[in-house]
């Protein structure tokens, strides 16, 4: 293969086998290696660098580049192509021969709901051969929608462009994007079937770098379907592919996702979750990921809470704030926030004024954000301290807020989840009836989505524990606890 990089810019080269590692600068500086396995390159924009790839030579070859917290990954196989920084503010791809795969990050609104998302464009020396883009660090990556339909009915025009096309790698692309969508809206059967679509097609195309990443959302998605060994069975297909194509990117991702899907199955399975995690922030911080370095140590943290480390949990979201707000990243910065309140909550009376003040930074910052899912989870966070310091009136009025913001949003497994907040506020201060109302119809809404698991256990016993003290009035009962 061959890169030149022009003056002002900077390529390391990191070969994929962690076999070597080597920065290039100057005004234009040749490079030729041959690989079977593939090099991931990361790219300081700037001005102009070009990469042409050998067909047949490498099984994937990516460029990574941030700019203005932004992340862009260029995958291409066979492809000649150039990026180009020197316009400010602005990044342009141009490919030459083949096609690139340019998958960029940001967000997208859907009725009035923030979220973050990753999608991609296709671009061809034949038929698109150049897009420019103008990222931000608050970069939405399409119109706002003003509810789900009109997001579905978007993606799914572009889908029946691209099959018209006929370009089976701008198809593939499209299904992803819809998928990603549906993902984020939490649309999970569709979203699966999306993914299961374009899984197939990376498959026909042989483009096995697609097909693990494919494996990895299959994964995410039945994790979120509390589909536990069907999850685990991709991610393990997906990880061994990472491996096998020496991604190590796309192998310290698959690592996180296998982490939460350990963590989420209980605590026998903490240790094993802490290692995956651990796993990956190694390899993020060989491949100099800050942000995917923040994200680990946040998950690692916590874990550490669940095991009841609280000082090491406490040390590992720290770090991952410094670390977000060095990026400028304020979602992380938000995450992060959330991570030590949780924490400092654990850690007893004491320290409640400061897991309060924690959570009303996150809850700042998702107001600040738009990030109104957020705000939602943040109030409940917000409530939960404000009860355990007796103030059960303010309680129940973030709980009431936070419902209120769920139920807009349409989300029903946040709404239960308050509704379950305000239910034990109202038993704990003896508003019993009250309370059972508010548990049955957090149990109707768990039923009405098909959720299954621990949730709606915890829901079910709320309602035993209630429906006991109405039946035997004089008879002593054990009193709710909460926690963040």
């Amino acid at each position: 293969m061959q890169v030149t990089v022009p003056k002002g810019d900077v390529v390391e080269v990191v070969s994929t086998t962690g076999k070597s590692r080597q920065k290039i600068s100057g005004e234009t500086l040749r490079v030729d290696q041959v690989s079977s396995s593939g090099e991931q390159y990361g790219v300081t924009p700037g001005g102009t660098s070009s990469a042409t790839v050998t067909p047949g030579v490498l099984d994937f070859f990516r460029i990574v580049l941030t700019v203005d917290a932004v992340r862009f990954v260029a995958a291409v196989k066979g492809t000649e192509f150039v990026i180009d920084g020197s316009t400010q503010g602005k990044l342009t791809f141009r490919c030459v021969r083949g096609t690139v795969d340019i998958a960029k990050s940001g967000y997208i609104e859907i009725g009035g709901q923030r979220k973050p998302i990753t999608l991609s464009d296709v671009i061809s020396a034949k038929d698109r051969p150049q897009k420019t883009y103008e990222p931000s660090s608050n970069w939405y990556l399409t119109p706002a929608f003003a509810d789900y339909p009109a997001a579905q009915e978007f993606f799914e025009a572009q889908l029946a462009q691209e099959r018209a096309g006929g370009a089976r790698d701008s198809i593939v692309a499209a299904l992803r994007n819809l998928a990603n969508v549906q993902l984020a809206q939490g649309l999970y059967p569709t979203a699966l079937d999306s993914y299961q679509q374009a899984l197939a097609l990376y498959r026909q195309l042989g483009e096995r770098d697609g097909e693990a990443g494919a494996l990895a959302s299959i994964g995410v998605v039945q994790e979120s379907l509390s589909e536990y060994s069907a999850a685990m069975q991709s991610d393990q297909q997906a990880l061994a592919l990472f491996r096998e194509l020496g991604d190590r990117d796309g192998e310290a991702s698959v690592l996180n996702n296998i982490g939460i899907l350990q963590r989420h199955q209980g605590q026998d399975q903490y240790p094993a979750a802490l290692q995956s995690y651990r796993q990956s922030l190694a390899l993020v911080r060989e491949l100099g990921d800050r942000e995917g370095e923040a994200n680990a140590l946040v998950n690692i943290g916590d874990v550490q809470r669940d095991q009841d480390l609280l000082p090491a949990a406490l040390q590992s979201e720290q770090q991952a704030l410094a670390i977000f707000r060095e990026l400028g990243d304020r979602d992380g910065e938000a995450s992060a926030l959330t991570g030590i309140g949780t924490v400092e909550y654990r850690q007893g009376p004491r320290q409640r004024p400061a897991a309060l003040q924690a959570f009303e930074q996150a809850l700042a910052l998702f107001r600040e954000l738009g990030d109104r899912s957020g705000e939602a989870g943040a109030l409940g966070d917000v409530g939960i301290v404000q009860e355990s310091q007796g103030d059960t009136t303010a309680a129940l009025q973030s709980y009431e807020q936070a419902r209120a913001l769920f139920h807009e949003l349409g989300d029903r497994d946040g709404e239960a989840a308050a509704l379950n907040d305000i239910g034990l506020t109202q038993e704990a201060t003896r508003q019993y009836p009250a309370a059972l109302q508010s548990y049955q119809q957090a149990l109707s809404m768990y039923e009405a989505i098909g959720e299954h698991g621990i949730n709606v256990d915890h829901t079910q016993n709320n309602i035993a524990r209630v429906k006991a003290r109405l039946s035997a009035p004089s008879s002593p009962s054990p009193q709710p606890s909460v926690s963040p």
